[in-house]
């Protein structure tokens, strides 16, 4: 299966219709270099007490807080 739209590729996953790697492999893209670098990404972001409305251990899809995470 092929998908090139982000949007659906992305519901897809979430509704557990597709795993996050064959989503990711879609667009050409290696899942296990993806993984370390959004693992790199976010222990530096965690380092330096940065929250980005991109992640979503901090925020859910429309940029509120995690339940549990405001001010961490």
């Amino acid at each position: 299966m092929r998908l090139f739209n982000g949007q659906l590729s992305a519901r897809l996953c979430r509704a557990g219709f597709i795993s996050r790697s064959e989503a990711i492999s879609t667009f050409g893209y290696d899942a296990e270099k993806i993984d370390r670098e959004i693992a790199a990404d976010n222990a530096c972001a965690d380092a330096l007490g940065l929250a980005f409305d991109s992640d979503p251990r901090k925020v859910v899809r429309t940029g509120a807080a995690q339940a549990g995470r405001v001010g961490g």
